[in-house]
């Protein structure tokens, strides 16, 4: 039986902690946690609503649609888009 490595990922303000998979989308560890997440497009990387600040952990690298609704003032500041980053580590999530 292989065993399946999780990561730990704690949304603030709300103090909520979900494990998930590897490559898990923020958004859809939002989900599973019951933490309200903005969107319009219910996750489909189309409104850009999903603005979250990575505080600590790793990431999936930036998307085409994170740097046009995002842009490089934001990007270097930490923020994404929760339907596009997903998790390489552990990580703690500003939303």
């Amino acid at each position: 039986m292989k065993l399946q490595h999780h990561f730990m990922v704690r949304f603030e303000p709300a103090g909520v902690t979900v494990a998930v998979s590897p490559g898990t989308s923020l958004f859809e560890a939002a989900r599973r946690a019951r933490v309200t997440m903005p969107s319009i497009c219910g996750g489909q990387c189309d409104c850009g609503e999903c603005r979250v600040l990575v505080l600590e952990g790793e990431m999936t690298p930036v998307t085409k649609e994170e740097e046009h609704c995002l842009g490089l003032t934001e990007l270097e500041k930490g923020m994404r888009l929760a339907c596009c980053a997903r998790v390489r580590s552990s990580a703690r999530i500003r939303v």
